[in-house]
């Protein structure tokens, strides 16, 4: 009869023994430094190994990537005019956020329906180094180097009027 809840009484020991080790080796019981609350982060789920590891897995552990086409501002640190592609520097995109010719074109002057062909004239061709821009970026895993990639670009100063012509539909 006293050998059931001596089985319980251990499980229970062995359950705080595991909890205080995680909370001692994760210093889940020291003060955060990162500005944040001072607040654990709230357990959300629990990542079971094959092996029978044990993982919390935390709101710290949860990242949301920005959607396609996050507005930013920057300058331009470097353009490849021969190849078509250069770097923005922003707050926003740390590291850098890489661009080609293509995002310069507006998609604003094309009213474009799938399988259509447009001549795209006038407008910009290139960026310049130093010049300020409103850009709309996107995260990926890599870009030429670069976690960031730029989807739309519109530089600060004038802009001459874009030539769109439909050759095919």
């Amino acid at each position: 009869m006293n050998r059931p809840r001596g089985v319980a009484a251990a499980v229970v020991a062995v359950a705080v023994l595991l909890v205080g080790s995680y909370f001692a080796l994760t210093n889940r019981g020291q003060q955060y430094d990162d500005g944040a609350s001072g607040v654990p982060p709230s357990s959300q789920a629990w990542d079971f190994d094959p092996d029978g590891a044990v993982h919390e897995i935390t709101d710290l552990d949860v990242t949301i990537a920005p959607p396609i086409g996050t507005p930013a501002s920057g300058v331009v640190t470097m353009w490849n005019g021969e190849e078509g592609w250069g770097v923005i520097d922003s707050a926003d995109t740390p590291g850098g956020c890489w661009t080609f010719f293509s995002a310069l074109h507006p998609d604003e002057v094309i009213n474009a329906q799938p399988g259509e062909s447009f001549s795209i004239g006038g407008g910009i061709s290139g960026l310049v180094v130093g010049e300020q821009v409103d850009f709309e970026w996107e995260s990926v895993i890599d870009q030429d180097g670069y976690k960031f990639r730029a989807v739309k670009v519109r530089p600060q100063r004038e802009i001459p009027p874009w030539r769109v012509e439909r050759i095919g539909s």
